[in-house]
């Protein structure tokens, strides 16, 4: 991998699963409409490159935090554990994982979408049988890893449909080429694999994981669990 001369990562976070949905309505045994716990337990970050506003995701809701702002702030009212955060663009938001603890909704919430950065979701598919810890997109494409049955989902459709495939392990991250979304990148518990057929058969590449990025065709970060930039 190439090293870059300097990398502007501001934290490192570390994402962990979660289990499924709660039927209670409380949030560590107070009802949940008498407070706020915050963003607790992150799960992935956004950013709107117009606006500079950070979005974060986690087990208790969608945040944001505008530009020169040092706190952030809850959007819309939704306690949503949203999982796979994605923002492939401002105008659209991916992701997954279990419902506001308030709605009638199976713990599952397969792929969703947002198209106003978050204030409201939709259904798109998968509900009740997936839950996507890791969500990627170029294009049409999307990559999920569904952890509830650790398995690789591919759709080419922007996740109408999808090919189920087999993984060597569970996943950490996953990646996809800036060129050719054939081609993945993934971190297991102590290996990277490599894939070159949309997932269907996978290759040891490393024996490093970590979290990945691949912003552009010449250049892979990977991010180590101490925090240490490759």
């Amino acid at each position: 991998m190439k090293r870059p001369l300097y990398v502007p990562v501001a934290a490192v976070l570390m994402l962990a699963g979660c289990g499924g949905g709660s039927t209670e309505k409380q949030f560590e045994g107070v009802p949940l409409e008498r407070q706020d716990p915050g963003p607790t337990h992150v799960h992935g970050l956004g950013l709107d490159q117009r606006t500079g506003t950070l979005f974060i995701a986690t087990h208790t809701g969608l945040f944001e935090v505008p530009r020169n702002e040092q706190r952030a702030r809850r959007i819309g009212d939704r306690f949503q554990d949203t999982m796979g955060f994605t923002a492939v663009s401002p105008d659209l938001f991916l992701g997954s994982g279990h419902p506001d603890i308030r709605d009638d909704a199976p713990p599952l919430l397969g792929l969703i979408t947002s198209a106003d950065q978050g204030r409201s979701w939709k259904a798109v598919s998968l509900r009740g049988q997936a839950d996507f810890h890791i969500l990627r997109s170029r294009g049409r494409n999307i990559y999920g890893y569904d952890s509830s049955h650790e398995r690789l989902m591919t759709s080419t459709d922007g996740g109408e449909r999808w090919v189920e495939n087999d993984v060597p392990e569970a996943f950490l991250d996953l990646v996809v080429d800036p060129t050719d979304t054939s081609h993945l990148l993934a971190s297991g518990a102590a290996t990277l694999y490599e894939s070159r057929d949309r997932g269907k058969t996978w290759r040891t590449s490393g024996v490093v994981t970590g979290l990945l990025g691949w912003p552009t065709p010449q250049l892979i970060y990977l991010v180590e669990q101490r925090g240490r930039v490759q």
